[in-house]
């Protein structure tokens, strides 16, 4: 229960740094600012970055998961 209590800790943490980080870096400009496919700590935020056609979340037993460019994936 501590484990997965910390992680969404830390899942809001990361939420609400990427806020203020858009807003601060969003000076000026009409929408989101561009996130890197790389930053996307989890599969749900790597999945809702784009719908798939952006940022892929790839899976690998011998390395960690991470979210990926499409072209990379």
């Amino acid at each position: 229960m501590c484990k997965s209590r910390s992680e969404a800790l830390l899942v809001l943490l990361l939420i609400y740094a990427a806020t203020v980080a858009a807003g601060k870096g969003n000076k000026g400009r009409a929408g989101r600012a561009e996130v890197e496919c790389s930053d996307l700590a989890t599969g749900a935020e790597c999945v809702a970055s784009g719908g798939g056609s952006k940022c892929q979340w790839c899976r690998s037993e011998a390395l960690d998961n991470m979210c990926f460019g499409a072209a990379k994936a």
